[in-house]
């Protein structure tokens, strides 16, 4: 539940800006690819730790220099992720604050909440994945109800394919598999990857894939091409303009 609520959020902010690049057809079949990559992704760290454990003490060198770039990954992850929530705080809740308070206000929760240990974070990512998600889904269900059958009509992948280039859909799923880079810091604070841990793992990052599809797929319809490239956070303008009956 952690996994899916601290992947589910930063891809909803994330994804949509990433698909203001290139046409939303090649973006799809780039989304498609990168969560496949993401898939293996976890699938190799599960395989690597649990062979690790039975291997205890050999690996030392290469753990502290996989820690190294989990650290540098996570200090720009955190960056970008206080940088959202201080511009959306000030252009959708709080708009006579300063980004930057909101910022600092984040990072602070955020160290009073690591200072719990990650038995207190889990329980709050436990309690969190109810408030957020069943809601968040409901909203994106309501807001489905606006789609336009025209703004999903397949036209032509393989035309577009060509005139973007095989080489741009690869590239912009490489860009979507290292926004989900930071799923391997799991590894060093699940006490096993494996079995039950690990099933759990893969099956929290297959959920997040299929619910953060859907979504684009709901926005899409919605706003069409040209609103997903052009509007400033199209989930929250989903999201809060949705009637629910």
């Amino acid at each position: 539940r952690l996994l899916v609520v601290d992947c589910f959020a930063k891809g909803a902010v994330l994804l949509p800006d990433l698909a203001a690049g290139v046409p939303v057809r090649i973006f799809l079949l780039s989304l498609l690819l990168g969560c496949f990559l993401v898939m293996g992704y976890v699938c190799l760290l599960c395989g690597i730790h649990r062979r690790a454990l039975k291997r205890e003490g050999e690996c030392r060198k290469g753990e502290k220099a996989l820690a190294v770039c989990f650290l540098v990954y996570s200090f720009w992850n955190l960056v970008y992720l206080a940088s959202a929530f201080g511009e959306i705080g000030t252009v959708f809740l709080l708009p006579e604050s300063r980004k930057e308070t909101l910022m600092a206000m984040m990072i602070l929760a955020g160290a009073i909440q690591a200072a719990g240990g990650v038995e207190a974070r889990a329980r709050t990512g436990t309690v969190l994945y109810h408030i957020l998600v069943w809601p968040m889904a409901v909203l994106l269900i309501a807001g489905a109800f606006g789609i336009r059958p025209e703004h999903l009509a397949p036209g032509n992948v393989l035309e577009e394919l060509n005139r973007s280039g095989t080489k741009e859909m690869f590239g912009m799923a490489l860009r979507i598999f290292l926004a989900f880079g930071g799923i391997g810091t799991f590894v060093f604070v699940m006490p096993m990857v494996s079995g039950e841990s690990g099933k759990a793992f893969r099956k929290g990052m297959a959920l997040t894939c299929g619910l953060l599809f859907g979504m684009l797929v709901v926005l899409i319809g919605v706003f069409g091409e040209g609103g997903l490239k052009n509007m400033q956070w199209p989930v929250i303008q989903l999201m809060s303009s949705a009637e629910l009956p």
